[in-house]
């Protein structure tokens, strides 16, 4: 993907401002690589998939890496004070996901919780997937969740990890 050299949309530079906030560390090649997805993909007509609560990312990048011309967007919060989930954080923080490790063009994980669905533009995800289901109530229940995906194409696709290790190989 060619750099981004300006930001058409008003709601690009909030979301700018809102994973580049001190509480989200994202680096700002991932947040530019992220709005330059949504606006490249859009302006084609191509799919835009968001994925939250991406976790070790693998789920997003085997549908980025078999799906080239799939925008594929992945968040979590990668909290490293949780005791469970705490390693998946640290090895966001520290760049070792599959998907930092190996990046693809059509793929960048953030770090960001629900609220990034207030400053993402209207219509323009095409699938929202959620790989833990229990996720689903609070996404329902986001602000501006029913103006981000598109009316016509748009599903919220809940798919339980299980169904995805096929993809890449995981045994867990």
């Amino acid at each position: 993907l060619e750099p981004i050299t300006t930001i058409s949309s008003p709601l690009f530079k909030e979301l700018r401002k809102y994973l580049a906030s001190e509480d989200l560390s994202n680096p700002p090649e991932a947040i530019a690589k992220a709005i330059q997805i949504m606006e490249l993909y859009s302006k084609e007509g191509k799919h835009i998939v968001l994925e939250l609560g991406g976790g070790t990312a693998k789920v997003a990048y085997a549908i980025a890496e078999n799906n080239k011309d799939i925008g594929v967007i992945t968040f979590d919060v990668y909290d490293v004070t949780h005791s469970d989930y705490g390693d998946c954080a640290r090895d966001f923080e520290a760049g070792r996901l599959i998907a930092q490790e190996y990046p693809l063009e059509n793929l960048v994980v953030l770090r960001a919780d629900q609220n990034i669905f207030k400053f993402l533009p209207s219509n323009c995800i095409d699938n929202l997937l959620l790989v833990s289901p229990v996720f689903l109530q609070m996404i329902l229940s986001a602000p501006r969740i029913k103006e981000i995906i598109k009316p016509s194409s748009g599903k919220i696709i809940v798919k339980p990890y299980k169904h995805f290790k096929h993809l890449y190989g995981d045994s867990d």
